[in-house]
């Protein structure tokens, strides 16, 4: 009797190849183990009875199959891997037609066209070989149940009667979540989708040669999902809530990536991960996550994007997102188009969980709409790089990203990375690819936190004016940076506010303040107004090309060790009667002198005071 082995694809993965001298398809994941050799299903004793048109009995199929000597069995094709083309099948049983009622196939059956509806539970056994004639398919309805349950010795095989892809159509599991598929290999359906599976059903080492399948849900415990297409797309999904029960241990491999299309369903509303298949993936439409929910993709993912698609985290709802990607195998997050700008980006809102995080991943491509990666919560970001993007690049929102971030953007686009003010405390470690230039860009707002603000070798654009407010303190370590644009100011205490500013370089790392234009007056300088408190100090400071005086004293602040030059009037407006405590600075082109001093209120002012 003619023997096949059942191959371990993976762990716990399927595969299958026929002995006997008949060679089997690839195992993706692992070797034949050669010694769990089974026999292939005969044909059921009795098989001759008969079936009438549209009714349920069974008759003879018409022809042999494949002519010619052959083994006890009448096995001469190799079903296993996609070819029962030499299968005897005179004595298969033949279904075909509308079926009402629960059923079992057995053996060798021949497959026309059968519907399946009214709540039926069609049941095929183990071993059980289905040769699905031209064109044939099997469909059941929102009501009835696939029990298809082979075993690892005595798998299920569904194959065309003639070998090649695209023989039948498909098979379609509409059915309730009690529906299973175990132990199966199914080859030859139609060229894109072969199986479809609408329904929660369990998965558990089923495999596809030359056919894709069409997800939309899977049960909990799905496992071993195996799918080698060398035609085209070998999986679409097109509900989020496929990804949450997705079988694990699966390979699915194709010339064309596996599609995930959400443009009808973006909402994940339940846990979920998106595994390294063996193929890339292909997003259409948005992916949000809420309600809670958690989405985890592995190490090696690659998923492409288009238009105006993006990946949604807490913008709404809570929802969390763990990328884990390794140094070895990063995830990779790009533009189907592979040009700037080709999709939107990610985004983690401020309802983002707090164990959300990025470890080693690619963002490419991005900043269609908005900036390639936003983020309005506390995440780390864990050797995140982000290039090649449209416009905008990075966007940190208050309050900033976790501790031990590490971030890696390029200086290309309009603003590569934008902070608000309220993130400043908080940046991450940054790194610079290409060879432009970055800076930092402070967008508009105020500054009310208590902290330092680090050097991270990177200058600061400030396009807006910074004010400190609510007491605020700030802290800046030495050797930062930075460039001030057209008409902005630094104030701290003005305006009834509160606030200390506390500008402290060293003599080999100053702190620098000057004009993204080097022009006298391009910016208006620094004002620490009556309400900057005592503990407020600047020494070892350059500042350049302010305007009416590049620092501004409304109370008495120590200055010490100042470079001060380019202003448009005064290098220092102090209080009245102090200009002498800051004259030992060092000071040039400064046309109005180097300290002046501040009017000081008239007598009826002060008593109102």
């Amino acid at each position: 009797m003619a023997k096949w082995n059942w191959l371990a694809l993976g762990v716990g993965v399927l595969g299958a190849s026929l002995g006997g001298g008949c060679s089997g398809g690839d195992s993706p994941g692992g070797d034949s183990p050669g010694s769990d050799s089974v026999a292939l299903p005969n044909a059921p004793a009795g098989a001759g009875s008969s079936r009438s048109e549209g009714g349920g009995a069974t008759v003879p199929a018409a022809g042999s199959g494949a002519s010619g000597t052959g083994t006890s069995s009448g096995v001469r094709g190799t079903p296993a891997s996609g070819d029962c083309s030499g299968l005897d099948l005179s004595a298969a049983q033949r279904q075909f037609g509308y079926v009402g009622f629960d059923d079992t196939w057995s053996g060798i059956n021949l497959v026309e066209g059968v519907d399946v509806h009214d709540g039926a539970v069609i049941t095929i056994e183990p071993g059980s070989t289905l040769v699905m004639e031209a064109d044939a398919y099997v469909n059941l309805d929102d009501e009835s149940t696939l029990l298809a349950r082979g075993t690892a010795a005595a798998p299920i095989v569904i194959c065309g009667r003639e070998p090649g892809t695209a023989y039948w159509s498909h098979i379609e599991v509409g059915g309730g979540p009690d529906s299973v598929l175990q132990n199966l290999v199914i080859s030859g359906g139609a060229t894109r989708f072969g199986l479809f599976a609408y329904s929660p059903a369990r998965f558990e080492n089923v495999r596809l040669i030359d056919m894709g399948v069409y997800a939309s849900a899977f049960a909990p415990g799905s496992s071993g999902l195996v799918v080698e297409h060398s035609l085209g797309s070998p999986m679409e999904i097109d509900y989020p809530s496929a990804l949450v029960n997705f079988p694990i241990n699966s390979r699915i491999i194709g010339p064309e990536p596996i599609v995930l299309d959400f443009a009808t369903n973006n909402r994940l509303e339940a846990d979920a991960t998106i595994y390294d298949l063996g193929t890339p993936y292909a997003q259409s439409g948005d992916l949000n996550v809420v309600n809670g929910a958690t989405l985890t993709i592995q190490a090696g993912v690659q998923i492409g994007y288009s238009g105006l698609d993006l990946l949604g985290v807490g913008l709404t709802e809570p929802g969390g997102l763990r990328i884990l990607g390794t140094l070895e195998s990063p995830v990779v997050l790009k533009g189907n188009s592979e040009r700037p700008g080709a999709w939107t980006g990610v985004r983690l809102g401020p309802n983002a969980l707090p164990d959300s995080r990025l470890s080693h991943v690619q963002i490419l491509h991005a900043g269609n709409d908005g900036s390639a990666l936003d983020t309005a919560v506390a995440v780390l970001l864990d050797d995140v790089s982000v290039d090649q993007f449209g416009n905008l690049g990075v966007f940190i929102r208050a309050p900033g990203v976790a501790a031990g971030s590490r971030l890696k953007v390029a200086a290309i686009g309009r603003y590569p990375l934008s902070v608000d003010p309220g993130a400043l405390l908080a940046l991450p470690a940054l790194e610079q690819l290409g060879d432009e230039p970055l800076e930092i860009r402070v967008e508009n707002g105020p500054f009310s936190q208590q902290g330092t603000l680090p050097n991270l070798g990177v200058p600061y654009g400030i396009y807006f004016d910074l004010n400190l407010v609510d007491n605020a303190s700030l802290t800046i370590a030495p050797g930062t940076q930075f460039h001030m644009s057209l008409n902005t100011a630094l104030r701290v205490g003005a305006d009834g506010e509160l606030g200390t500013l506390i500008v402290r370089g060293t003599p080999a790392a100053p702190i620098v303040f000057k004009g993204i234009e080097a022009t006298a007056g391009y910016w208006e300088g620094i004002v620490l107004g009556a309400g900057a408190s005592a503990q407020s100090a600047v020494e070892n400071v350059e500042i350049a090309h302010g305007g009416d005086a590049c620092l501004t004293l409304e109370t008495a602040v120590p200055v010490s060790s100042a470079n001060i030059h380019d202003c448009a009037g005064y290098g220092i407006l102090a209080p009245a009667g102090a200009s002498a405590s800051y004259a030992a600075n060092q000071f040039a082109a400064v046309p109005s002198g180097n300290v002046g001093e501040l009017s000081a209120p008239a007598p009826e002012a002060a008593a109102a005071e």
